[in-house]
């Protein structure tokens, strides 16, 4: 959901989220405890670029971006 819908009540409903996410391709790489430290501080990224963000990173790069609504 992009955008807020009213339901009908005078409440205002709909979701926003922000996501961060961190592919790990060889667990051998990278312990468990240190990509979720890393997936944490993505999900702090993307919610500093507000709402509807996902961050996300590989091996090679990191990004945010949009997520369409």
């Amino acid at each position: 959901m992009g955008q807020s819908e009213w339901d009908g009540t005078g409440v205002q409903t709909g979701v926003a989220t922000s996501i961060g996410a961190r592919q790990v391709p060889d667990a051998r790489a990278l312990t468990l405890s240190a990509a979720l430290v890393q997936a944490d501080k993505l999900l702090y990224a993307a919610k500093a670029g507000g709402k509807q963000r996902l961050s996300f990173a590989t091996a090679t790069a990191t990004a945010t971006a949009q997520v369409a609504g």
